[in-house]
């Protein structure tokens, strides 16, 4: 892993706000989370919930990645800045309609990851 990458860990806390893209009338929801980010663990655990990924390439700060879940493609990019980050997923869905779900994330350090 790349030491010189800009991220303070410990425990985050994420805000999402998810649109979809080809249905009208959806409209966006937010959702809210928190996981202890480590040098082994820079991705939440709730962003790549039954998908497989590539690993994770980083540029500067830069974190990006390429999932394939069960009904579609994501494509992941996040920026951090030692103890804030935002970040997009865009994830195309496969069925009868062309869907996207549109992922806006912003996160940001909290403290010290607790243990139990």
């Amino acid at each position: 892993m790349d030491k010189s990458f800009p991220i303070e860990y410990g425990n985050w806390s994420f805000k999402t706000l998810v649109t979809i893209q080809g249905i009208p009338g959806i409209p966006p929801r937010t959702i809210s989370f928190a996981d202890c980010l480590t040098p082994r663990h820079r991705i939440p655990v709730e962003l790549t919930k039954n998908c497989s990924m590539t690993p994770p390439e980083i540029a500067g700060k830069t974190l990006s990645y390429t999932m394939t879940c069960t009904r579609g493609v994501s494509r992941a990019r996040f920026i951090y800045w030692k103890r804030h980050m935002t970040g997009t997923i865009e994830t195309r869905l496969s069925g009868p309609q062309n869907l996207i779900v549109d992922e806006r994330i912003r996160g940001r350090y909290t403290g010290p990851c607790h243990r139990s």
